[in-house]
């Protein structure tokens, strides 16, 4: 029974990963306004049904296909990459931030990453909410993290110094 609910799991994860990588294709293509439900199932090969069954709404689905071009994006994973960061000196802090910034140049200077956003201001006149709606959908855990790490960083250095002036 185990065996048969993994292999359902995993038949669900490709099936939304089928979904999420068409959708992908027809909103840089066609940007949000334009493409179509029809056309989005098309583009996955999959039914609407199915599609509706991964993803309640258009704006749903475009969110996925945001997050995998951008912060999940396979090629950089900079999400994992935050949550990995956890420097115990500050040159540790400082080549981590370096790799980081280094990431997140590779995320935007993607060639997806750059089609999506011409996709978000060509469509923003529009539907003037996209791009905040765009803005909101990235954690703002990531920022907390590394402000966490400098301020322990700068807590760490500030008891050296008053140690050493003793």
């Amino acid at each position: 029974m185990e065996i048969a609910s993994e292999k359902e799991g995993e038949r669900a994860r490709v099936k939304r990963e089928q979904v999420l990588t068409g959708a992908q294709r027809a909103f840089l293509r066609e940007g949000f306004a334009a493409v179509s439900t029809d056309t989005l199932a098309r583009e996955a090969g999959v039914s609407k049904r199915t599609l509706y069954t991964y993803y309640p709404s258009k704006e749903e689905l475009f969110v996925d296909a945001l997050r995998g071009l951008t912060i999940e994006q396979p090629k950089t994973r900079v999400l994992d990459f935050i949550r990995g960061i956890a420097p115990s000196t500050v040159q540790e802090l400082h080549e981590a931030l370096v790799a980081l910034a280094e990431r997140i140049i590779a995320a935007t200077m993607s060639p997806e990453y750059l089609a999506l956003m011409r996709t978000i201001i060509a469509d923003s006149h529009r539907f003037p909410s996209l791009p905040r709606f765009f803005a909101l959908q990235f954690p703002n855990w990531p920022s907390r993290r590394l402000g966490t790490c400098s301020s322990a960083h700068r807590r760490t250095e500030s008891l050296s110094m008053a140690i050493e002036k003793l």
